[in-house]
C-alpha cells in the first residue's frame, strides 16, 4: 500500500515538472515584443510623444496590411493569416516591466472613441506569402499613425516604415 503512494506521488511529481517544463518553453523569438521594444527605443527616441501614452499588456488581431512603403511591398493584403510560432499562442503578453512610467502608462482597456487619446496598440504577428509581420498602431489626438515591421524567422527585423497616417473626425 505504501509502495503504491509513492509511485503515485512521484507520477504526479514527475507529470507536474513536465507540464511547467513544457510551458516555458517556446517555439522563436517574441516578434511582438521585439517590434514594440524597437518602437519604444529607436522611433520615438526620433519623435518624442509629449504626452503619456497608454499601453495594454494584450496583442490585437489586425485584418489587413498595409505595408506599400517597405522595400519589397503589399498593397493592402487582406488574406493574412496568424503567424503560428508567434508566442501569442503560447499565451504570452507584452513584457512592461522595463518601461519607462514617465512616457507610459499601462492600463487594462483602451478606449479608442475618445479624439484626446494618447495610445499604442501592438498587433499580433501574421504571415503573408512566408513574410512575417507586426503593426504598431500610435494614436496622438485624432492623428494615428500604423508602423509595419516585417521580421525574419530568427526575430531579425528586416525592413520597418511608417505604412500609414489618418485622422479621426468625430462629429458631435
Amino acid at each position: 500500500m505504501k509502495n503504491m503512494i509513492n509511485k503515485k506521488i512521484q507520477t504526479f511529481i514527475i507529470f507536474l515538472a513536465s507540464t511547467f517544463y513544457c510551458v516555458a518553453q517556446s517555439n522563436g523569438p517574441f516578434l511582438e515584443q521585439i517590434a514594440f521594444d524597437f518602437y519604444r527605443t529607436e522611433i520615438l527616441a526620433k519623435s518624442p510623444i509629449k504626452k503619456r501614452i497608454k499601453i495594454n499588456k494584450e496583442l490585437n488581431s489586425i485584418y489587413y496590411l498595409d505595408a506599400d512603403c517597405l522595400k519589397n511591398k503589399i498593397h493592402n493584403e487582406k488574406n493574412i493569416s496568424n503567424y503560428q510560432n508567434s508566442k501569442y499562442f503560447d499565451g504570452y503578453r507584452l513584457d512592461l516591466k522595463t518601461i519607462d512610467k514617465k512616457q507610459f502608462r499601462i492600463v487594462k482597456k483602451i478606449n479608442k472613441s475618445s479624439n484626446s487619446g494618447v495610445f499604442v496598440e501592438v498587433s499580433r504577428a501574421c504571415e503573408f506569402n512566408d513574410r512575417i509581420f507586426v503593426i504598431i498602431h500610435e494614436f496622438v489626438a485624432s492623428q494615428g499613425k500604423k508602423y509595419t515591421f516585417e521580421f525574419d524567422k530568427n526575430g531579425n527585423i528586416i525592413d520597418w516604415c511608417k505604412s500609414s497616417e489618418y485622422f479621426q473626425l468625430q462629429f458631435e
